[in-house]
């Protein structure tokens, strides 16, 4: 018996419509349709289940696998960012908390030459001669050039404005000042609040040059910057004046704890 493979499937036999005698639709045909959809479900089905199965574990594996390597190369990066910006914030506070030379400070052979109409508010040292004689130091204005902060040594004079004149390390262009004051006091109303800087060209200097108005801010850092204008940073200078115009609330004094002149501007990241 000799079958030909088309013998299975009729239907399609190109040649089936011309050597059948009927083109009625018979049982055979029907018969083959349905079983070649059924192959083709069978074919897909069965591709869908080792997908479904093997590649698409594999590849979720992969992902996750993947998506893991990726966490942890974020997070090693993430650390190592944190850790060098925290090693920078240690060497920038131990390099004098601002990072910048201050040319107004004693290390840097700075002084005050003098504090006009500005009078020196008792400060909370005295002497004692065999406890005979008590005699209260008035505060010294050279405070104000002295690295650490601690509460009462500062420059306190009376009332709300206060001028101090300073001899700087060497003649330089002031691009930036810096104020300090201390965070441990319960009442900071001392506090300078607006004040104004002044370029001098020499000690007796009566008006100077305008080098800028600024504002310390209570609730920011102990220690705030302010950048000069660029337009006052080309004339360079030996003696700065510091002008107190106010402070934050005190009648009897004012406090300046720290006041620095730097030669370049580094601004701090918050």
């Amino acid at each position: 018996m000799n079958l030909d493979p088309i013998d299975f499937f009729p239907g399609y036999d190109p040649y089936f419509c011309i050597r059948s005698r009927s083109r009625r639709i018979t049982f055979t045909s029907v018969c083959t349709h349905l079983l070649a959809m059924a192959f083709a479900v069978g074919i897909c089905a069965a591709t869908f289940y080792y997908y479904d199965t093997y590649i698409r574990s594999e590849y979720e594996d992969l992902k996750r696998n993947h998506l893991n390597e990726l966490f942890t190369k974020i997070y090693l990066q993430q650390e190592s960012i944190v850790e060098k910006k925290i090693e920078k914030a240690l060497d920038l506070y131990d390099a004098d908390k601002v990072g910048l030379f201050d040319y107004a400070s004693l290390y840097a052979c700075g002084s005050v030459v003098s504090t006009p109409d500005t009078f020196p508010y008792p400060a909370n040292k005295s002497i004692s001669f065999f406890n005979l004689l008590n005699m209260d130091l008035l505060s010294n204005p050279e405070s104000i050039l002295q690295p650490g902060n601690l509460p009462g040594n500062c420059f306190a004079f009376y009332g709300t404005t206060g001028r101090m004149r300073i001899k700087l390390g060497k003649k330089i262009s002031i691009k930036a000042i810096t104020l300090d004051h201390i965070k441990l006091m319960e009442d900071a109303s001392s506090a300078p609040k607006d004040f104004e800087v002044f370029g001098l060209y020499d000690p007796i200097d009566i008006t100077g040059m305008f080098l800028g108005r600024f504002t310390y801010d209570l609730g920011g850092r102990p220690y705030q910057t302010f950048e000069l204008n660029k337009n006052y940073t080309r004339i360079p200078f030996e003696f700065v004046e510091l002008y107190v115009l106010n402070n934050h609330g005190r009648r009897e004094f004012t406090c300046v704890y720290r006041f620095r002149v730097h030669s370049t501007y580094l601004p701090i990241e918050k």
